[in-house]
């Protein structure tokens, strides 16, 4: 019987440790966390331009036009201008925050399962948990994810922007996955050209 009890005695101080040491999430480990339907660290919301200043060095936040699509621009912030951590913000009339935008190679940025600039298209789906579709590449639109279809990424106001590499392509191919017209993640033909995530976007 006192076997038994020390036994047991032994596996709460055991089971009491471990839960001691689970340390709560530092500033450090959600500095470049990306939270979908959130936003990204500290840029969460319709930040005006001064609190968005409050959060940074004053050397690591600048006014740089943000660019929309089709030539045009609309006023705009970027926070680590020039570095593979830059964020770029785009402003409505008042100067509030109302889109975040990351499209830098080497990006520090991630989700908590590892999404981020870079990841493929494999990725992207099973995080998601579902298929996706998108728009076709090769034009100001293209390869923007149009559809979650229910997935973990869905409902999030949260946008993906995928890309490709390859120095050519068939006509068969570009068919199928370039222009204006919405295509699969379950596409044949994509697993041909490396498809990764280009850009993420949090719009508010």
């Amino acid at each position: 019987m006192m076997k038994n009890y020390f036994l047991f005695a032994t596996v709460l101080l055991v089971l009491w440790g471990c839960k001691t040491d689970t340390k709560a999430p530092t500033e450090a480990d959600t500095a470049f966390l990306i939270v979908p339907g959130q936003g990204f660290g500290p840029l969460q919301g319709e930040l005006s331009r001064a609190a968005i200043a409050e959060k940074f060095d004053k050397n690591q936040v600048m006014e740089r036009p943000f660019y929309v699509g089709e030539g045009a621009y609309e006023p705009g912030l970027v926070v680590f201008p020039d570095s593979p951590k830059e964020v770029e913000i785009l402003l409505d009339e008042d100067g509030n925050a109302i889109l975040y935008r990351l499209q830098q190679a080497g990006s520090p940025w991630a989700t908590a399962d590892g999404l981020k600039v870079g990841s493929t298209l494999e990725e992207l789906v099973k995080i998601n948990g579902k298929p996706i579709h998108f728009m076709g590449f090769d034009w100001d639109f293209g390869g923007i994810v149009t559809d979650w279809n229910g997935g973990t990424l869905s409902e999030k106001d949260f946008m993906v922007t995928l890309a490709y590499t390859a120095t050519e392509m068939d006509e068969v191919d570009a068919s199928k996955i370039v222009g204006d017209q919405v295509v699969s993640s379950d596409e044949p033909t994509l697993k041909k050209y490396n498809v990764t995530v280009a850009r993420i976007m949090q719009n508010n």
